[in-house]
C-alpha cells in the first residue's frame, strides 16, 4: 500500500474514533506475574539448581523435583 492510502486510512479511522491511536499505539498488556516471590531449590533427581515460585517449591515428601524431571 501507499503512504498516501494509510494515511487516508488513519485519518478516516481517527475520524469516526478520536480515542484511536493506531497499529503501533496499543497499550502494552502485562504477560506473567509481576513481582513473583523466587527461592532457589535443587532438584533432587539431577541436582541442578532453579528458581521456583514460593509456594510451588516443595512436593509431599519434602524434595523438589524440576519441571524437566517431572516429565519423564
Amino acid at each position: 500500500m501507499s503512504r498516501r492510502k494509510d494515511r487516508e486510512r488513519f485519518a478516516d479511522k481517527k475520524r469516526h474514533n478520536p480515542a484511536y491511536t493506531g497499529f503501533r499505539g496499543h497499550v502494552e498488556e502485562a504477560t506473567g506475574v509481576p513481582n513473583a516471590v523466587l527461592q532457589s531449590k535443587i532438584c533432587s533427581s539431577c541436582g541442578r539448581k532453579r528458581n521456583v515460585p514460593l509456594g510451588d517449591s516443595v512436593g509431599a515428601d519434602g524434595e523438589y523435583v524440576c519441571l524437566s524431571c517431572s516429565e519423564h
